[in-house]
Formats: structure tokens, C-alpha cells, sequence
């Protein structure tokens, strides 16, 4: 089955964002045609497929319908649904996934977002409109409230004011569970009485009904993605900071979310380390055009990866560019978080004179 070369090539056609929901990929033994196809509703109630997409090969016929709970349902003619789950490669089986999240589009919106903490404001009028695939960075002192906002779009804080979409669904009162989020902690949040393996595996075995030997190879291509695998038996206190964060990406990723939250990735991590978690999670992003968010207060970060970026200052959004534009904003509280160090003000100079 060349279902892998099929999906690959999905990412390149220009298809609805919303076909996932209720399409099916399909294939015919008669014309040895792989197609991806979306069920319409006719005047008279019947049902028929659209083709939307044709990839063709030497296959006996095979439907994976997606549910609107994102579930795959199969059916074949001539193969059992064990056959066709042995032919799939956990890589095959990761990019169908991935696929799914590709066709949905993954918005964030937030419309004057307000958090209150008793008399004090943490928050107060926060506008936000962030798009699919985008890497999204909330920059700001400590304090400032962008932990607070990110906690409030995961499901994590409570919302005292304003309204919170993914794409069209309001989700202010869903429970996080149901949010297809992966989140990263500041703290890592890794369990110290498992192994790196059982951390990564932790999220299937609550939220997945995949058997032991399926969450295994799952947990082994997400660790091999993060480059992990020669650690994924050691625990948490036999292995580096920087370790522990790349377990905590694969935890993050391993239910294939539609969303990647990071809280201070980078907290507590050397220059050199920090910048290979950068470029781990910008890859990830891109790679499975996740819609991901971090927050940070680290500069370094910010002018390595910064392609959208939104100051946020004593609880409102106070400046938004990218890395490019940061040096020249002529808002005072981002030049003096930016410019603190003896080292930014020198790049300031030299940037001003054209250096």
C-alpha cells in the first residue's frame, strides 16, 4: 500500500480546509485509483462521493473515513483492517494524522481578553488574531501577563472577560481535554518516577484507545523526531536539561494536536541548548503546520525565531512586528526590556548606523 506517498503529496494540493472533517481517502481495485473524496448530500436524501483528489496504485480498495470526532473508520474489500494497519508504517500512520490536522484550518482568536486576580487586572482588552501554521511568540517582562494568556487559551486559567475561538468555535468553556492542544511547561512538567519513554506514552494512555504495542511505536516515532531515542528508557534524574524539554516536545506531540502552546521553553537552558529547542519546535511547527505559541522574555529566542511577534506590557498588547522590525518600534517599555543588556545596546548602535 502507498498510502505514504499519497499523504506526502496531499500537502502540496490546494484543498478546502475544512474537507477532513467529513472526507474519506479512497481507493479502487477496478481502476487502481487512490482518491481523496468528500460525501454529498443529494436534493432526494441520498448520499454520493465527490473525487477531489486522485493518486494512483496497485491496491485492493481501501476507505479510511474520518469522523467528526477525528477517528478513522475502516473498511476495506478484500483486506482485513488488520492487513491494512500491518501495510502502514507508523510514519504513514503519523502524516494521516497529520494530514487530518492540515485540512482543519487551526486559528487562534481572541477577542479583549480580560483576567482578573481579585481587585488586580492581569489582563485587561487583549485582541489577538493568530493563523494557522503560524509561529506565534507573546513577548514580555516577567509579570507582564502573557503566561496568564496562554494558560487562558489552553484551558488552564479561567476567563473573566472576552471571547476565545479556534477557528469559529468558541471555546471559553471547553474543557481542555477537548482542545487538541500539546502543551510545554516551563517546569517540564516530566514525571520523575517514569521512564522517558512512559512520559511520552502518559497522553495516549489517558486520552487514547490504542493498544500497548501502538502507543509504543508512537511514542518511539516522537522521540525519534525529537532525537531521543537512545534515552527513551533512562529516567528523568539520568538525563540533562535539555533532554527533559525534548521529552516534553514529544509529550507534547505525541496526540498529534492541532495546537502547541510553549511556556518559557527555554527557561533554564544554555545559550547553545536553547537555540536547538528553538529550532526544534519552529521545525515541528512548520512540519506538521501546527499553530504554535510560546512566551518568552528571552531576546535571543525572539530575534532567532521571531515571525510574528506581540509585546505584551502591564497586561495590554502594546506592540506587534517580527524580528526585523523589533530595533525600531519607538514603543519605550519593549526598547528598555530589549535593551537592557550592555550587549543589545551595542547591537542598537551598530544597527542604527547601518552597520
Amino acid at each position: 500500500m502507498n498510502l505514504l506517498k499519497f499523504l506526502k503529496g496531499l500537502k502540496e494540493k490546494n484543498l478546502p480546509l475544512d474537507l477532513i472533517e467529513d472526507g474519506s481517502i479512497y481507493h479502487c481495485e477496478d481502476t487502481g485509483n487512490t482518491y481523496l473524496g468528500k460525501e454529498i448530500k443529494n436534493e432526494d436524501g441520498t448520499t454520493a462521493s465527490k473525487e477531489l483528489l486522485r493518486y494512483s496504485s496497485a491496491v485492493g480498495q481501501t476507505i479510511i473515513s474520518l469522523n467528526e470526532d477525528g477517528e478513522e473508520n475502516i473498511s476495506t474489500t478484500g483486506t482485513s483492517v488488520e492487513q491494512v494497519f500491518a501495510e502502514l508504517s507508523e510514519e504513514a500512520k503519523c502524516i494521516l494524522y497529520t494530514e487530518r490536522t492540515i485540512f482543519m484550518s487551526n486559528e487562534v482568536i481572541i477577542k479583549d481578553a480580560v483576567k482578573r486576580y481579585g481587585d488586580f487586572t492581569a489582563l485587561n482588552g487583549v485582541s489577538l488574531d493568530i493563523r494557522e501554521g503560524e509561529f506565534f511568540t507573546l513577548l514580555g517582562p516577567s509579570g507582564c501577563g502573557k503566561t496568564t494568556l496562554l494558560r487562558m487559551i489552553a484551558g488552564f486559567n479561567s476567563i473573566e472577560g472576552g471571547d476565545f475561538y479556534f477557528n469559529d468555535t468558541r471555546i471559553n468553556d471547553i474543557d481542555p481535554s477537548k482542545r487538541r492542544i500539546g502543551m510545554v511547561f516551563q517546569n517540564y512538567a516530566i514525571f520523575p518516577h517514569l521512564s522517558v519513554k512512559e512520559n511520552v506514552m502518559f497522553p495516549l494512555r489517558m486520552f487514547s484507545n490504542k493498544s500497548e504495542e501502538e502507543m509504543e511505536d508512537r511514542a518511539r516515532f516522537c522521540l525519534e523526531r525529537v532525537d531521543l531515542l537512545r534515552a527513551l528508557d533512562l529516567y528523568p534524574s539520568e538525563i540533562s536539561g535539555g533532554m527533559q524539554k525534548r521529552a516534553a516536545i514529544a509529550r507534547a506531540i505525541v496526540l498529534n494536536p492541532k495546537y502547541l502552546f510553549c511556556d518559557e521553553p527555554n527557561s533554564g537552558l544554555d545559550p547553545k541548548t536553547s537555540l536547538l529547542i528553538d529550532r526544534l519546535i519552529l521545525e515541528i511547527t512548520h512540519e506538521y503546520n501546527i499553530t504554535t505559541i510560546i512566551n518568552t522574555h528571552d531576546m535571543n529566542s525572539v530575534m532567532e525565531i521571531g515571525e510574528n511577534i506581540v509585546f505584551i506590557s502591564k497586561g495590554h498588547k502594546s506592540w506587534q512586528g517580527n524580528n526585523t522590525e523589533i530595533y525600531d518600534t519607538g514603543n519605550e517599555d519593549l526598547e528598555n526590556l530589549i535593551f537592557a543588556s550592555d550587549l543589545y545596546k551595542k547591537i542598537k548602535k551598530a544597527h542604527q548606523m547601518g552597520i
